[in-house]
C-alpha cells in the first residue's frame, strides 16, 4: 500500500492562504497549458515499487507524456510512503511481540520442530519514505531534461494501527495470513531480518533517516502528440549516477553502480478521461490491444524487427 502525502506543518492561516493561492494558480496554468491537447492530462501519479527486499535502485515510474516547452522549468518536491509487513514465522507464531522486544535470533527462524529451514525466511516490519527533489527544464518544445535527488528513510512509521483498523473493518483478521499476522507484533517498530539456509544475510532494527540516495538524470522526448485515433507517445531515457559508499545501512539505498533505463509512455484522451500505459516489458501487449481496437480495415502501426514499433508513413506527420 503506497500513499502520496503532502504536509504543511506549523503554518499560519495567512501563509496557508498564500500557498493555496499559489497551487490554484499553478494548476490553472497547467490546465491552460493543456487546453486543446486531448491526449495530455495532469496525471498519472508517479509511484514506484517500495518493497524493501527487491526495491529497485532505479525505478522507472509512470508519468505524463507531456514535456515542458522550450525554456520552461519546474522545481518540485514529492514524498512516497509505503508500509510493509511480512512474517514468514506467523503461521507457527514463533515471532511475536515477545521475540521482537528482546531482539530476533536465528533460533526464531527454525521450523516448529527446531530444524533449519532451507531457503529464505523473512521478518520485515517497516515504513519506507522516499522524498524526492526534482528539477525539470524544457530543452526544446518536445525534449525535457530532469534531475532527481532522493532521500530515503526506513523506520517504524505511524500507519500500523490505521491499516489494522481497516483490516478489521472489512473483516480481515490481523491474527491470520490475510492480515499478515500483524496483531502478533508491536506496532510502529522497525525490524528487518532476512535468513537464508539458517544464516542471517541481513539483520537490523536500526532505523534509517533521510539517507541521500543516488541521483538520476532523465531525458524525455515527446515523439508525437497523437490525435483523434492515435495516442500521444513519449520516450524517457534515465541514467542513475553511482555512489560507491555502501557501508552499513546504505547498502539498502544505493546500488554502488551506474544504472540505465528506458520507458515508452503512451497516453490517450477519451472525452474527460486520460488513459496512460506503456513500459519496457509491457509495450508489446499494449500495442496488440491498440491494434485490435483501431485496425479494423487499415494498418496504423507497423513493427520494425529488432527495434520496436512506429506509425506507418502516412500517419507520422
Amino acid at each position: 500500500m503506497t500513499f502520496i502525502i503532502t504536509q504543511f506543518m506549523s503554518m499560519k492561516i495567512k501563509d496557508f492562504s498564500i500557498i493555496l493561492a499559489f497551487f490554484q494558480f499553478f494548476f490553472l496554468g497547467e490546465k491552460l497549458a493543456l487546453a486543446g491537447r486531448e491526449n495530455f492530462g495532469l496525471g498519472p501519479l508517479e509511484i514506484r515499487p517500495q518493497f524493501l527486499v527487491n526495491q529497485p535502485f532505479l525505478g522507472m515510474s509512470p508519468e505524463n507524456t507531456l514535456t515542458l516547452k522550450n525554456g520552461e522549468s519546474r522545481l518540485s518536491f514529492g514524498i512516497e510512503i509505503a508500509n510493509t509487513f511480512v512474517n514468514t514465522q506467523g503461521p507457527t507464531e514463533q515471532i511475536t511481540k515477545k521475540e521482537t522486544a528482546r531482539g530476533l535470533t536465528l533460533t526464531d527462524f527454525l521450523d516448529k520442530d527446531g530444524n533449519t529451514v532451507n531457503g529464505f525466511s523473512l521478518y520485515l516490519d517497516a515504513e519506507s519514505k522516499r522524498k524526492k527533489v526534482k528539477y525539470r527544464y524544457g530543452l526544446t518544445d518536445s525534449l525535457e531534461f530532469k534531475f532527481e535527488l532522493p532521500f530515503v528513510s526506513f523506520d517504524g512509521g505511524i500507519m500500523d494501527s490505521t491499516i489494522e483498523s481497516v483490516h478489521s473493518m472489512i473483516g480481515i483478521s490481523n491474527f491470520k495470513k490475510g492480515g499478515a499476522y500483524r496483531a502478533l507484533s508491536e506496532r510502529n517498530r522497525y525490524d528487518y531480518y532476512v535468513v537464508k539456509d539458517g544464516q542471517f544475510i541481513f539483520a537490523s532494527s536500526k532505523q534509517i533517516f533521510n539517507v541521500r540516495g543516488e541521483p538520476n538524470m532523465d531525458l524525455k522526448w515527446n515523439l508525437s502528440e497523437g490525435g483523434k485515433v492515435m495516442p500521444a507517445v513519449s520516450l524517457k531515457l534515465s541514467y542513475k549516477f553511482a555512489n560507491t559508499d555502501r557501508s552499513g545501512e546504505q547498502k539498502l539505498i544505493r546500488s554502488g553502480g551506474v544504472d540505465w533505463g528506458h520507458y515508452l509512455i503512451l497516453s490517450k484522451g477519451f472525452d474527460n478521461w486520460i488513459v496512460y500505459f506503456g513500459g519496457v516489458r509491457t509495450v508489446d501487449v499494449h500495442v496488440r490491444r491498440i491494434r485490435s481496437r483501431i485496425e479494423a480495415d487499415e494498418e496504423f502501426i507497423e513493427t520494425v524487427r529488432n527495434v520496436g514499433y512506429r506509425f506507418v508513413d502516412r500517419y507520422r506527420d
